[in-house]
């Protein structure tokens, strides 16, 4: 008896582990698929994007020299056969204009890059975008672990039309080292001091633009909000300048001792020659700052008449090979997690772990509230 207790026993433990290795070889095939069923998949696009022969690419985020190169040249060099036809304009007048074709008919466009504004206010309400993860075919461009905080990000709400690769966290302010000290400010409210009344100049937060950012991140922080967007601009004399360099040059020279909204490839430029400047990190005061995706989101456009190449030249926008140059040609932060930033100014790189603190301000809710808050600015700014 004990023998057949011992037979059926080894008998259970032959069953089971034949059972754990049959699992486990079904599971190894079908993760050795993937890989095999992508790079099919992706070949398969590649061949069909050819005889496609042009992506069109509506750039409404004003791509520098460099940036507009890669988008072009570099993706042609590397896809030859596929032409890159690309217009670049701002977004508020690219978007009228793709819709005004639409409606005549003409489906000319195959990819949208730039400012997450054009997308949520133009593009995704009448319904030009298609959902973009399903064109995300590459196994490294659609893994979330390989962006920051584990996600593959996006602006609009439903999280499916206008994805974000880029950007960065803005510096809350610039000042003159002659009569600021870095711990002379540690919080927003710091500059309700007396001391700086009429040393302050924003550039203007009633139109598009990094002021308007600096707005709504106060107007949706706890601790600020419109009282203290009220008491900042009728008690401090603050000067509202439309003009980035005008605005360094004053800073420059000590007209003014604060900037606030400022343009930060014109700040680098006046402190590469030497000049008297500092600014603060969102880590420098208590309540951060906000995170811009600036030019770094794009979106599928539906019916597109080059729907194959659309697909590749997005999957190898995203790549990390293209995002490491486009990060140096653009100057941006990418969002992917793999990609160096030695060539950035630490003080736009947000920190993964504080991400909470941080607003996003590329997200839908705060673009919707953008008219709600320039109508409150024109009732306090005289």
């Amino acid at each position: 008896m004990v023998t057949h207790a011992i037979s059926r026993r080894e008998n259970e433990r032959s069953v089971t582990v034949s059972l754990w290795l049959s699992v486990w070889l079904a599971l190894a095939l079908v993760l050795g698929a993937q890989p095999l069923a992508a790079a099919a998949e992706w070949d398969d696009m590649v061949a069909a994007a050819k005889k496609e022969g042009t992506v069109v690419v509506a750039n409404g985020g004003g791509a520098g020299s460099e940036e507009r190169r890669l988008y072009t040249e570099e993706f042609q060099k590397q896809f030859p056969g596929i032409k890159v036809d690309m217009t670049t304009a701002g977004g508020r007048s690219i978007a009228p204009r793709m819709l005004m074709e639409r409606r005549a008919g003409k489906y000319i466009w195959d990819v949208y890059t730039g400012g997450t504004t054009t997308a949520l206010e133009y593009l995704v309400p009448a319904g030009v975008l298609d959902p973009i993860k399903p064109a995300l075919i590459l196994p490294e461009v659609k893994n979330p672990q390989n962006w920051f905080g584990g996600v593959i990000d996006f602006s609009d709400n439903a999280a499916t039309h206008n994805l974000v690769f880029g950007g960065y966290v803005k510096p809350p302010l610039v000042y003159n080292t002659k009569f600021v000290k870095k711990t002379d400010i540690r919080s927003y409210r710091d500059l309700l001091d007396p001391k700086w009344k009429g040393k302050i100049v924003i550039t203007d937060p009633r139109r598009p633009g990094s002021g308007l950012a600096a707005a709504t991140f106060w107007y949706g922080t706890d601790g600020l909000g419109k009282e203290y967007i009220k008491e900042f601009f009728s008690k401090q004399d603050v000067k509202v300048s439309s003009d980035y360099r005008q605005q360094m040059e004053w800073l420059s020279r000590g007209d003014y001792y604060i900037a606030i909204g400022h343009h930060n490839g014109i700040f680098n430029e006046f402190l590469a020659q030497g000049l008297p400047l500092g600014q603060l990190t969102a880590s420098d005061v208590k309540e951060a700052n906000y995170v811009t995706a600036a030019v770094g989101s794009m979106g599928l456009v539906n019916r597109a008449a080059h729907p194959n190449a659309a697909r590749v030249w997005i999957n190898w926008l995203l790549s990390k090979d293209t995002q490491t140059r486009w990060s140096r040609a653009a100057g941006f932060w990418s969002r992917r997690r793999d990609v160096p930033t030695d060539h950035l100014d630490p003080a736009l790189i947000p920190d993964e772990k504080k991400i909470s603190q941080y607003q996003l301000n590329y997200k839908e809710e705060w673009v919707k509230k953008r008219d709600e808050i320039v109508k409150y600015l024109r009732t306090v700014i005289r």
